[in-house]
């Protein structure tokens, strides 16, 4: 039996001593900085991707912003207040300044003494005669019909407003059409027998019931001044929105209501009517100042003004006498025959010592009921010699007047 012998047994390594730590080996260092690099690349390129977009956003997709210049500092609010209370009173004052009415000047015209100028408003806007409701004006057809009026210089109606004025008084008129009757059947009248019927209309005190079988307008206007320079028949029904339904002749309006004088004394109306201007106050007739003949009423004195506007002489009526804060009747008619017409009335008192034209003639006022002006004279006219300047009277066409605008005209009246 052989004996196995075996391979002599290696020395085994001796373990190390219990408290020396094992050493870290090559691969071991470079395994853990393979790693830590891996993470120092991931934290730059992140960083780098972070500022790249913000650099983007901010140079190339952000909008430019906008540079502002600061204004002057702001003034104090007492210096403010200053200045707006200045700029009103400016304003105030340049609205308040009368216009200077061009007058006419001719060789030995003695000096003007006229009457205190009555405590009314004055007009500051083109619709303060204006003043009326909505604005509304007669409808014309033709720029004769329209005047200039009030400070602003606005338009005024020959023949009235189609609305009551709302700061001032007025009279109301009524357009008739004496071709026609009621139901729009012709009447059958001719230009003899329509001045029968004006006249016959005068005596009776202007009683309704003799004009009362014609066609007559529906909506009344109001009028404020008597100055019409000559113009076309057919303008009167067009005040009244009447021109496709009247025919431009043989018609007449009538005004009526209710004034007061600026001023207590004696007055005489001066007028001029083609072809009818006839006046009623207090319930008879103090002037009658037609083309057509009426022997109704003679005249107390004549003043040929020789104006194309008014070609006919201005005859003076009855003298009036009346009392500043009372009101009185008052009645106007004024009719055309056809063709081409015109209307005035003017105002004298006596013991006013007015300015004279070349050939004598007393430079009156218009009779006016609202402060306005007077419409320019045509192309080529010489303009009816008139004081602009005049008093004004007040009115009221329906209702009696308040007892506060009576003692309003009382007080006007006291200051003169």
């Amino acid at each position: 039996m052989s004996t196995l012998t075996h391979p002599p047994l290696k020395p085994s390594r001796k373990a190390p001593p219990a408290n020396i730590p094992p050493q870290k080996t090559r691969r071991d260092w470079t395994r853990l900085f393979k790693g830590e690099f891996l993470l120092f690349s991931i934290l730059v390129h992140l960083l780098f991707g972070i500022g790249a977009a913000y650099y983007v956003v901010q140079t190339i997709t952000a909008k430019p912003k906008l540079a502002f210049k600061g204004g002057p500092p702001a003034p104090h609010p007492n210096q403010r207040a200053v200045e707006h209370k200045v700029q009103l009173e400016k304003k105030k004052a340049s609205l308040n300044t009368p216009v200077q009415a061009r007058r006419i000047v001719t060789n030995g015209l003695s000096k003007v003494s006229l009457p205190n100028a009555p405590l009314t408003p004055t007009l500051s806007s083109p619709s303060a005669i204006q003043g009326v409701e909505g604005g509304k004006f007669t409808g014309v057809t033709s720029p004769g019909t329209m005047g200039t009026g009030g400070a602003g210089g606005a338009s005024v109606p020959f023949f009235g407003f189609t609305s009551r004025p709302k700061n001032f008084g007025a009279l109301k008129g009524t357009l008739y059409d004496l071709k026609q009757l009621k139901n729009r059947t012709p009447s059958k009248i001719d230009v003899p027998k329509f001045d029968e019927e004006v006249i016959k209309y005068a005596k009776s005190g202007f009683n309704e019931s003799g004009v009362s079988k014609y066609f007559c307008s529906t909506k009344p206007i109001y009028i404020t001044q008597f100055f019409i320079p000559r113009i076309k028949s057919e303008e009167g029904p067009q005040a009244f929105g009447l021109g496709n339904v009247v025919k431009p002749n043989l018609w007449i309006v009538h005004y009526e209501g209710k004034v007061s004088p600026p001023q207590s004394g004696t007055y005489y109306f001066v007028g001029e009517g083609d072809d009818f201007m006839l006046v009623k106050f207090q319930g008879r007739l103090v002037l009658d100042s037609c083309w057509v003949k009426t022997n109704l009423l003679q005249p107390t004195a004549t003043y040929n003004f020789s104006s194309p506007q008014f070609p006919l002489p201005f005859k003076r009526g009855l003298a009036i006498h009346v009392e500043a804060g009372k009101y009185y009747d008052i009645e106007i008619v004024i009719g055309d025959q056809g063709g081409l017409t015109n209307a005035a009335l003017l105002i004298e008192q006596n013991g006013i010592n007015y300015q004279k034209d070349a050939k004598g003639n007393p430079i009156l006022p218009p009779f006016r009921l609202a402060p306005s002006k007077l419409p320019p004279p045509g192309k080529g006219q010489i303009p009816l010699p008139v004081a602009e300047e005049g008093p004004v009277w007040k009115a009221t066409s329906d209702e009696p007047p308040s007892a506060l605008d009576l003692m309003r005209s009382k007080s006007a009246g006291d200051a003169q």
